[in-house]
Formats: C-alpha cells, structure tokens, sequence
C-alpha cells in the first residue's frame, strides 16, 4: 500500500481543511495517508512565537501583514528558489523531529499544502538527508513566491490564472496541474437545483487574510 505524507501548518484552517481532504482521498484510492502539522514538530519557542504571533499579527495589524507578505513576494523565480532553499537551511535545525518524523514513516510521497513544512523539506532534500519526492498543493489563488520551491516533483493549483502567473515566472508547464484548491469530497458531490437549461452554474466565495485584490 502507498503511504503518503501530508504536511500542513496551523495558520489558519484553509491548509488543514486541504490536507485532511486528500487524505481522504488519497485513502478512497487505497493509499495509506497521514496528515500532519509540521509546527508540531518544531522547537517550541518556534511554535510559539508562529502560532501566537500570525493570528494577533493578522487581528491587529492587517496592513502590516499586508506590506511583510506582499513586499517578500519575489518575481524573479532564481532568487525565489535561492531564497526558499536559505530560510529553510536556517530553520531546518528546529525542526529535527520533522526530519524524525519523516524517517520514520518513510513515505512513497511528501504533500505539502503549506510553505513552512514545505521550506523544511526542501532544505532536507537540498542537503540530501531525503529523497522522497514531494508535491505542493497550493492552497491560494494568488500563489506567493514562499511555494516556490526548485526540485518540486509538482504543484497543483487553484485555477488556469494562478497556473499562468506560475507559467509566467518560469515554472516548467509540465509541473503545473490545475485542480482546484481540495475540498471534502461531500462538497465535491454538492448539487443545487436549477430553474432553467440557461442556469448552469453557482458561485462560491471564499476570503482569505489578505481579501481579494491580491489577483494579479
């Protein structure tokens, strides 16, 4: 049976909802799925001051968040890469239990659905103290350069313009696949009655910390 690892971060909800919807999937296909909070694995004065800090910092100071997120979003995907690959080294020594983790499950794939586990996996694979592929579901329509990762197996993405930004910043096409961001697979098989042959869709709207006018 295949095992797969699902790393997800508890800044905010929207990452686990993604990661616990594979696993269901993953377990429907007859993969043996683990889902996981990589800030569970990290030092504690780490997870504290993430886990503490993001959401005051989000209640608080929105703007302020808006400026740090926005203002570190890097176009140029070489310095994205090499930028990635540097603040994961840096962290990856409070996150050995992750690496533990990741040894001991000895999974046939690594799914990430959020940047700070995925930083840490790419920093081991940099440093070649793993070699298990792994794949990023990205699980914002706006992707941030703090995804972008080089040696990434693949991304799944939101839509077709969220695939076209990543196109446009040099991401190989055959690693991009649009998906949709996961959902429970009840809502997948969600239904509502429509009053005409000319009525053939619904909208579904869903907002993030940072609203919508980050689409590029």
């Amino acid at each position: 049976m295949p095992k797969v690892l699902i790393l997800h971060a508890s800044w905010g909800s929207g990452h686990l909802s993604a990661a616990n919807a594979l696993a269901e999937a993953f377990s429907q296909l007859g993969a043996a799925a683990r889902v996981e909070d990589g800030f569970d694995y990290a030092a504690a004065g780490v997870r504290a001051i993430f886990v503490e800090a993001y959401p005051r910092l989000c209640e608080r100071r929105p703007n302020l968040w808006r400026w740090i997120y926005e203002g570190t979003d890097c176009a140029d995907l070489q310095r994205a890469y090499r930028t990635n690959t540097l603040w994961g080294a840096i962290q990856r020594p409070a996150y050995r239990r992750l690496e533990t983790l990741i040894h001991e499950t000895n999974p046939d794939v690594l799914v990430c659905t959020q940047q700070f586990p995925l930083l840490i996996v790419r920093a081991l694979q940099h440093q070649g103290r793993i070699s298990v592929p792994y794949y990023v579901v990205i699980t914002d329509v706006t992707a941030h350069s703090s995804w972008l990762n080089e040696g990434t197996a693949g991304y799944f993405v939101a839509d077709a313009s969220t695939r076209a930004d990543l196109a446009a910043r040099g991401i190989p096409d055959h690693l991009l696949h649009v998906t949709g961001i996961p959902v429970q697979l009840e809502v997948g098989q969600f239904r509502v009655p429509l009053r005409s042959q000319d009525e053939q869709s619904f909208r579904f709207v869903a907002i993030g910390n940072l609203g919508h006018d980050r689409r590029r």
